[in-house]
């Protein structure tokens, strides 16, 4: 109850000192007016006039304060170079038909291989896995030919390019959550060719390796920061990545050849997915 007194006793205050500024300022202009005549110029001149420059003065530099905080909210275009992506994958076939190419991907999932079908145009093409390094890849191709077996190296890339964004001025908040966006996919990427080599060499398990798939799963959403400030084409980049991290995570139960599939499917997957949307960004 005492708050609330306080507070109407202050109300009150305020509305008595805001009747007795409004009735000061009628006198004001009326001693202005009357300074008109001749009777009244002195008054005008050092008493009036004088209080009325001072409002004006007051009010001017309100505008200017509004003026130059507005010059920090409008829009201005701002330019970033973001790095490029080569990934060398191991092609097993190129088809005018998907379900044939289809075919051939889920022989090669079954092999353990990543049996994944890339949409290139009006071609389908089927990839068992993929490398960091052309030699890497080179060096299983020619193994794989060994064997009798029909395979080519192809490289996925796309060069460093420069990111044009309308950003707020003063401010750096959307560049460097796109920044962030980008380096957490290339990370995730690079993660995962890492568990591959891993988990190919016999060092881990099933359910290891989906652990160490939540890990990049968490990694790549943190690491994405201010995710409303995202272009869309990010957007659906990052949801893109997370749920092919998320349904390898969940995918513990899987044999090993079926997880050694899994992981490899879900690295060609983000580096497809990276490429593909900085070429958007960049035509």
């Amino acid at each position: 109850m005492e708050y609330r007194r306080r507070r109407n006793t202050k109300r009150s205050n305020t509305a008595s000192g805001g009747k007795i500024v409004i009735i000061l300022l009628v006198l004001i202009a009326a001693v202005y007016f009357v300074s008109v005549s001749a009777v009244g110029s002195w008054l005008s001149k050092h008493i009036v006039e004088p209080v009325f420059s001072a409002f004006t003065s007051k009010e001017s530099e309100s505008e200017s304060d509004d003026d130059t905080e507005s010059m920090y909210t409008v829009n201005t275009q701002s330019s970033e170079s973001f790095p490029g992506l080569s990934c060398y994958l191991l092609q097993m076939g190129v088809f005018s038909e998907k379900e044939r190419a289809e075919v051939l991907a889920s022989e090669l999932k079954s092999q353990g291989a990543a049996g994944y079908v890339y949409e290139d145009g009006d071609r389908y093409r089927v990839f068992a896995s993929g490398y960091a390094s052309e030699s890497d890849a080179r060096s299983v191709k020619e193994r794989l030919q060994g064997e009798g077996k029909d395979c080519s190296v192809y490289k996925l890339s796309v060069p460093e390019a420069k990111y044009d964004v309308s950003v707020t001025a003063g401010t750096d908040s959307t560049m460097t959550s796109i920044e962030s966006a980008f380096y957490a996919v290339l990370s995730a990427h690079d993660d995962l060719l890492t568990l591959e080599q891993n988990f190919a060499a016999g060092n881990m398990t099933a359910k290891e390796g989906a652990n160490a798939a939540l890990d990049i799963h968490d990694e790549l959403k943190k690491a994405v920061t201010n995710k409303e400030s995202l272009p869309d084409e990010i957007s659906a980049c990052i949801y893109e990545c997370e749920k092919a991290l998320s349904d390898l995570a969940g995918s513990e139960s899987a044999s090993e050849s079926e997880f050694l599939s899994k992981i490899r499917y879900t690295q060609i997957a983000v580096a497809v997915a990276f490429t593909d949307t900085v070429a958007k960004l960049t035509v």
